[in-house]
C-alpha cells in the first residue's frame, strides 16, 4: 500500500508539472500576441518620452489609441461602457485567437518538422552504417592483401639471399669434385676434428699430406694460420663437409 501511494503521488506530481509547463507555454503565447497585436499602446505607456505626447500617456492612449462609438441619445448614458467593452475585446479577444491557432496549427508544424527531422536522422544514421560496412570491408581486404604481400616478400628475400651467396656455385663445384678430390676433402675434415685444427706435432710433422693441404687451401677450404701452426673451415669449407656428411 505505501508503495502505491508514493507511485500515486508520483503520478499526480508529473501530471501537476506537464499541466504547469503546457500553461507555461500557453501564457507565453498569448502574451507574446498580446503585445504584439498592441504594440503601439505598450510603447506609448511605457517607451515614448512623455515630452513629445504633449499631454499625459493615458489621455493621449484615450485619445489617439482608443476609439469610440457613438451611441443613439437614447442609450447615451451606456457610452462608456459600451466603449470600454468595444476597446477592451479588441485589445484582448484577437491575441486569444492568434494563440488558439498557434497551438492548433503550429503544433501540427512543429510535429511535422519533428517527422521530418527524424526521418532525416535515420537516414544519415543509415548512411553512416552503410559507410562504416563499407569501410570495414575495405580495410579487411587491405589487411588480406598487407598480409600476403609480406608473405611473397619474406619469400622474394630468401631467394634474393640465395642468389647472393655463393651456395649454389659451391653446391655445382661440389657435385663435379673428382673422387681424388673427395678424399682429400674427408682427410682435411677428419684431421681437423681429430687434431681441434692443428696443422703439425710436437715434431712438426703435418697431420694432413701436403696434396690434401694443398688443394684445401687452393681452393679456399681452409684458412691457414702459420704462427700458430693451425687452420680452420672457411664457410665454404664447411659448406663442402656439410655435402660431404649428406652424401655419405
Amino acid at each position: 500500500m505505501k508503495n502505491e501511494t508514493n507511485q500515486d503521488k508520483l503520478g499526480f506530481s508529473d501530471w501537476v508539472r506537464e499541466k504547469l509547463e503546457a500553461s507555461n507555454s500557453l501564457y507565453y503565447t498569448y502574451i507574446f500576441f498580446l503585445i504584439s497585436w498592441n504594440w503601439k499602446f505598450f510603447h506609448v505607456l511605457f517607451i515614448e518620452n512623455h515630452e513629445l505626447l504633449k499631454t499625459t500617456r493615458i489621455e493621449y492612449v484615450y485619445n489617439n489609441i482608443f476609439f469610440s462609438i457613438d451611441l443613439p441619445q437614447k442609450i447615451n448614458h451606456l457610452e462608456n461602457v459600451f466603449n470600454f467593452i468595444i476597446n477592451f475585446s479588441w485589445k484582448v479577444l484577437p491575441p486569444i485567437f492568434f494563440t488558439y491557432i498557434a497551438i492548433i496549427y503550429f503544433s501540427e508544424i512543429k510535429n511535422k518538422a519533428h517527422a521530418v527531422g527524424l526521418k532525416f536522422f535515420f537516414q544519415r544514421k543509415l548512411e553512416f552504417d552503410k559507410q562504416e560496412r563499407d569501410y570495414e570491408k575495405d580495410k579487411t581486404k587491405l589487411l588480406r592483401e598487407i598480409k600476403e604481400t609480406t608473405k611473397i616478400n619474406k619469400s622474394l628475400k630468401y631467394e634474393i639471399i640465395d642468389i647472393k651467396s655463393d651456395k649454389p656455385a659451391w653446391e655445382e663445384e661440389f657435385k663435379n669434385l673428382s673422387k681424388t678430390n673427395l678424399d682429400r676433402l674427408r682427410k682435411v675434415n677428419q684431421e681437423y676434428y681429430a687434431n681441434a685444427g692443428g696443422l703439425t706435432d710436437n715434431f712438426n710433422n703435418f697431420y694432413i699430406d701436403p696434396a690434401s693441404l694443398s688443394y684445401a687451401d687452393t681452393n679456399g677450404l681452409i684458412s691457414i694460420d702459420n704462427k700458430n701452426k693451425t687452420f680452420s673451415l672457411t664457410d665454404k669449407g664447411k659448406y663442402f663437409v656439410s655435402m660431404l656428411d649428406s652424401k655419405n
